[in-house]
């Protein structure tokens, strides 16, 4: 790897001078323009490369935001690493990113990398509580070389920093409101479980309780492929005598395949059953016979990730702030699986 030392040989100059002119400093001291030239020249031929680290070291900073995400196939993962791409790049800066992939050893060593290029601050694409745990006092131990943190989180906040989230309880409470003003007798978060559904599930029973007279309860469909099988269809045939009725899912699959299993029972969808999804990338959906009306969860990601991005900056500006939590609301896209009333 070439070297200050070998550009200034090849140029024949000092390394002072190459030093100036590749740190755009050379205005300092008096340097030709020719003598400008053939530095770079020789610095272009030698394929010369800065290195950073060194540089991040003296000034106790760098461009770099660290990112550290647990997977990146998940639907609203790669959406939120593109969102803070496109933040940071258009700031002048960089994103320097770590998968752990759930294993705590690993976590750590992203953390130390973060410490180690002095990143101006971190985002946690949140994953298991465990291993939120882990990572965040890793970070917290570890400020004043990486930065402040920011929990990105599709579920639950951080008691210990400033957390960002998708208001997933103000989605359940705004779905209990539009069924309740459709005239719904009863609602249902129904589907076939998974950390997600559990996680709806338990904020639809809490403000179910708070929402009575409204009628409702959690339908766990037992496992039969993929699809509604025999025991599902008599579960759902127990409660006609509750329509109209309302379903809430954790997917756009789950409810793509309970509104097909509706309609084979003759049910009409909405006018019987009503059914709307805490969305995830909307292709199922929109090709549903009927399509399915969904909370947009991808759709706020983007200004999530502004607001990481946003309360790092102040952070650092200000040195230190307070916790916060910042949750933000899917948007409602309404398709034919139900209408609200105007």
């Amino acid at each position: 790897m070439a070297t200050i030392s070998d550009i200034a040989s090849k140029a024949g100059v000092s390394r002072t001078a190459v030093s100036f002119v590749l740190r755009g400093k050379d205005g300092d001291i008096r340097i030709s323009p020719a003598t400008r030239e053939r530095i770079r020249q020789a610095a272009a031929e030698l394929n010369y490369v800065a290195d950073g680290r060194a540089r991040f070291l003296r000034q106790r900073a760098s461009p770099m935001l660290g990112v550290l995400v647990d997977e990146i196939w998940a639907s609203a993962r790669p959406v939120l690493l593109n969102a803070l791409s496109t933040e940071i790049l258009g700031l002048g800066k960089e994103i320097l990113l770590g998968v752990h992939h759930r294993d705590p050893e690993i976590a750590k060593r992203h953390v130390n990398t973060f410490r180690t290029y002095r990143t101006f601050g971190v985002v946690v694409i949140s994953g298991s509580d465990y291993m939120d745990d882990v990572v965040i006092q890793s970070l917290i131990h570890g400020r004043q070389e990486c930065g402040p943190c920011v929990c990105v989180s599709i579920q639950l906040p951080r008691p210990d920093v400033t957390t960002i989230l998708v208001d997933v309880r103000g989605m359940v409470r705004e779905f209990i409101r539009l069924m309740t003003l459709d005239g719904r007798r009863h609602l249902v978060c129904a589907g076939w479980g998974g950390r997600t559904f559990d996680f709806l599930a338990g904020m639809f029973g809490e403000e179910l309780k708070s929402a009575r007279p409204m009628e409702g309860e959690v339908l766990r469909l037992p496992a039969e492929g993929d699809e509604v099988g025999e025991k599902g269809r008599e579960m759902i045939q127990a409660r006609r005598g509750k329509f109209p009725m309302g379903i809430l899912t954790s997917n756009d699959a789950d409810a793509v395949v309970i509104t097909q299993a509706l309609m084979d029972m003759g049910i009409r969808v909405p006018e019987e059953v009503a059914i709307v999804s805490y969305g995830s990338p909307p292709l199922m959906a929109i090709h549903c016979r009927p399509p399915i009306t969904a909370f947009d969860s991808l759709g706020v990601l983007p200004a999530m990730a502004r607001k990481a991005v946003e309360i790092i900056a102040q952070d650092v500006e200000a040195n230190g702030m307070a916790r916060e939590e910042h949750r933000f609301l899917p948007p409602l896209v309404v398709r034919k699986s139900f209408v609200p009333r105007p």
